[in-house]
């Protein structure tokens, strides 16, 4: 991933612009307070939407995935996410049926004049696709192979070692 050299304090927002526009991502700025980024993961394609919610000086980042999860599966599927919940240590994941998606949420503070560095930003967006990306088998076994939660982890090999 491609960093960017900030000389001055820029919005929360203008930092993920210029990480995006570094890496030839498409984006989508939506009004003043979100910008949507479209990235190609090994897995899936990833909607990264990121909203600054000036209130509470916070940038929230959502990555999804498409999953459209049938109703016999729903049940499962929570118990996957309270488990991988439990295991991830920043962030969680969420399921957002509205827009057959399933999410993985994080928010960094940025209070008044802190703002948010080229280096945070990358992170931010770099553990979340990454969090989606070593889970995302295991969000498959359970909807299309109709895996029992605890399986469909023990079945998700994401890290090999060499090649084939």
């Amino acid at each position: 991933m491609t960093t960017v050299a900030m000389p001055e304090t820029p919005a929360p927002l203008q930092v993920i612009e210029q990480i995006a526009t570094a890496n030839k991502w498409p984006l989508d700025r939506v009004g003043d307070n979100q910008v949507n980024l479209f990235i190609a993961g090994r897995w899936s394609e990833y909607e990264v939407a990121f909203s600054w919610l000036p209130d509470l000086q916070v940038l929230h980042m959502a990555c999804g995935f498409s999953l459209a999860v049938p109703a016999n599966q729903l049940e499962e599927l929570r118990t996957l996410l309270r488990l991988l919940n439990e295991m991830v240590w920043v962030g969680h994941f969420d399921n957002w049926p509205q827009a057959d998606m399933v999410l993985f949420r994080h928010a960094a503070l940025c209070p008044e004049g802190e703002g948010l560095s080229a280096q945070q930003g990358c992170e931010m967006l770099l553990r979340g696709l990454e969090t989606c990306e070593d889970y995302f088998a295991a969000f498959g076994f359970v909807v299309r192979e109709c895996k029992d939660a605890q399986e469909a982890l023990q079945m998700n090999i994401t890290d090999t070692k060499g090649t084939a």
